[in-house]
């Protein structure tokens, strides 16, 4: 999607006097925001938010299991909250567009794995989750080619939706932080800050944040958070965010919005908004 006119912090594609930045990345038009797909078909913000957590949760416990570093699992989480401005949920369970993100980060950041392998570290934790008990799917099996359909099904509706171009919606806010913390001195003599701020960012990817505002406003109120919880006292004078051209008030928002994130309870298993498709218990064993 284009950029469009938000307020600081939010979708610029402009810097300047109307230059056009190097790398600018299109965040998600207000228009948009107010009304996804998923809210014209009859989910309401709060259930809508819930699947999206999930299926961010779905990636990240994935990309553990595969040994995928952090950019894959923000990059697939990126991809999963912009299709669900594209596409229902209704439509679209989480859990297949869950699996179609995580194959095309791999590609995207360069870290290659088998469509096998994603297909077992899927199907396991769907077993898990769903509380299932828990049998290895035969690669091979009937089982094995309607999970791996649905996966190149998904990598291929995820990559139609998107317009096979990617450089231009990816931004992640995770390479701000060890800058930003050096800038302001804080390395050596506050070595928890970066490591409580990038937990915060992790979590915040469960958020459609990145689609929302700039990937240095993410970075700073993850910053600001984690300097408020291990009590330490940042420059005022001036303000330190006013170095990041950081706006205090997007700052305490986007805090709130992951303060609320900790706040809702987390589901081990969501049935699909659509009723979950029949590959999902394919490879259980009879009861």
């Amino acid at each position: 999607p284009r950029a469009a006119e938000q307020p600081p912090g939010m979708a610029s594609s402009t810097e300047g006097d109307g230059e056009v930045p190097w790398h600018s990345v299109a965040l998600v038009p207000q228009e948009i925001l107010s009304a996804s797909p998923s809210s014209r078909d009859g989910v309401g913000e709060a259930e809508e938010r819930l699947h999206r957590a999930w299926g961010c949760e779905l990636i990240q416990e994935a990309c553990i299991l595969l040994r995928l570093p952090q950019v894959a699992a923000c990059t697939a989480q990126n991809l999963l909250h912009r299709f669900f401005y594209r596409k229902s949920l209704k439509t679209f369970d989480a859990f297949s567009v869950a699996m179609g993100c995580t194959l095309v980060a791999t590609k995207l950041e360069e870290k290659p794995t088998k469509v096998s392998h994603i297909v077992c570290v899927f199907h396991r934790m769907s077993q898990r989750r769903r509380g299932a008990e828990v049998a290895p799917i035969g690669v091979g099996s009937r089982a094995f080619a309607q999970w791996r359909a649905e996966l190149l099904g998904s990598e291929k509706c995820l990559l139609t939706q998107l317009g096979f171009s990617f450089y231009g919606i990816l931004d992640h806010p995770h390479k701000f932080i060890l800058y930003y913390v050096k800038v302001l001195d804080a390395s050596s003599s506050h070595p928890l800050l970066a490591q409580t701020a990038w937990s915060y960012l992790n979590d915040a990817m469960r958020l459609d944040l990145c689609l929302r505002y700039a990937s240095e406003m993410i970075a700073c109120a993850a910053i600001y958070m984690a300097a408020r919880k291990l009590s330490i006292a940042l420059p005022s004078e001036p303000a330190w965010y006013t170095l990041m051209h950081a706006d205090i008030q997007q700052l305490k928002s986007i805090a709130r919005e992951v303060l609320q994130l900790y706040r809702t309870p987390q589901a081990a298993w969501l049935p699909a908004l659509g009723g979950d498709p029949k590959f999902i218990a394919a490879g259980d064993k009879p009861p």
